[in-house]
């Protein structure tokens, strides 16, 4: 289904005459997000707001970052490949599209082996999945916030991975020019790193507690990369940041879990494994639950068995207890089943952190980041501490949300 077709609303964004239009992207691996800024008249005021409502009426901050073809779903009536809240549970569908970008990078040292090998096995071109989420931005700017697009000039702002290698920031900058059929010479695209769109974020909603020689760790764990990086505060009422230590990151977030799981599944159901198919992918009954098992994993849940739906159709009568109950149609997961699935992700993350504060320590000639516990079982989530040890804070937003004037030099340049 084309994003032409359906009812859409976003996020009221009230703006007379703007000047220019500012578009944010932030493609995630597992899910996108998309930001609005206007830029009014000559005083450069900007009114700004986030994409809620997606096609299909799902009303999320995000939209999943998954496309679904016709040609590889015969049984189902699709006149044209749809994506994002479109799919449904049993369709064919490519995700983790984003790690694409990436696939020819060298192994990073905090690289997911098992992710990695998943990802080779082949997907189709990132392009395909962008060029639904711009038209769906163009539509809601023309039908829901009622500007023409044609008389301003557009910048998109484009986050990625602030690990990845130059050529992988031309891949992305060749996927968004492909997706983007109609750019004009006035249209610009920019790439911003993940780490300083959260960067900006926590400037936004800590302005009045930050001062000037604060140390700021930004440990942006996503859903296929973590990204850290540490700045020091130069300037708080421009915001202008010093980079400390260089950018660490590699492809250990979410999906980096889901990856493994799908290798315990194919050592404990060998014989059905290879029939498993969509009845595992993102967005099955099967993931979702996953999915709820991560968010909550590692609190005080107080559960020992995890049970994950799965209608097994061939290859079943291999699959028995203790790892498979037949009657009830479950795989079953042990909590030390589970907390082995995150144990290797969460201690390259660790790994990660704990040689940023060295490095930054290292350069800066005296520690100056404390970093505060969280609830590591979280599928996404940022943490940033102050030198000065008056507070720690999780920003959760979308990256997307927090981008500068385009007319501007950005703060950390």
């Amino acid at each position: 289904m084309d994003t032409s077709e359906g009812p859409s609303r976003s996020s009221s964004i009230p703006c007379s005459t703007p000047g220019r239009i500012i578009i944010g992207v932030d493609f995630g691996t597992t899910g996108t997000g998309i930001s609005v800024i206007l830029v009014e008249g000559q005083d450069g005021t900007t009114c700004s707001g986030c994409v809620t409502q997606w096609l299909s009426g799902a009303n999320q901050p995000k939209v999943p970052s998954r496309i679904a073809y016709a040609r590889n779903n015969p049984s189902f009536s699709m006149p044209s490949s749809c994506w994002g809240f479109e799919i449904q549970p049993n369709m064919n569908a490519c995700s983790w599209t984003k790690l694409l970008l990436d696939h020819k990078a060298e192994l990073a040292e905090f690289d997911d082996e098992v992710l990695r090998a998943a990802v080779s096995l082949g997907m189709f071109h990132p392009a395909n999945y962008l060029q639904h989420v711009l038209n769906f931005a163009w539509r809601t700017i023309r039908q829901e916030l009622g500007v023409a697009l044609d008389r301003l000039p557009i910048n998109l702002l484009f986050t990625v991975p602030a690990m990845w290698f130059q050529k992988s920031r031309i891949l992305s900058n060749q996927a968004v020019t492909r997706a983007w059929r109609d750019k004009r010479p006035q249209d610009t695209i920019t790439l911003m790193s993940e780490p300083e769109a959260a960067a900006e974020a926590v400037y936004k909603l800590h302005r009045s507690e930050l001062q000037v020689g604060d140390g700021v760790l930004i440990c942006d764990c996503g859903g296929g990369t973590v990204d850290i990086s540490t700045y020091l505060i130069t300037d708080c009422d421009q915001f202008s940041l010093s980079r400390i230590a260089s950018v660490q990151g590699g492809k250990c977030g979410g999906t980096a879990i889901d990856s493994r799981l799908y290798e315990l599944l194919s050592k404990r159901l060998p014989s059905a494994f290879k029939y498993l198919n969509y009845l595992i992918a993102p967005g099955s009954k099967f993931s979702c639950t996953f999915e709820g098992v991560k968010q909550v994993f590692g609190g005080d849940e107080g559960k020992d068995i995890f049970r994950l739906p799965l209608d097994l159709r061939r290859g079943q009568r291999a699959c028995t207890l203790p790892y498979f109950d037949p009657a009830r149609k479950e795989l079953i997961l042990s909590r030390e089943d589970v907390q082995n699935l995150f144990d290797p992700v969460i201690a390259k993350i660790i790994s990660l952190i704990n040689s940023q504060i060295m490095a930054a320590g290292k350069e800066y000639g005296s520690p100056v980041i404390n970093v505060a516990s969280k609830n590591i079982s979280r599928r996404r989530w940022r943490v940033t501490t102050w030198s000065t040890g008056r507070r720690s804070s999780s920003v959760e937003e979308s990256s997307a949300l927090w981008t500068w004037d385009s007319s501007a030099t950005p703060p950390w340049v």
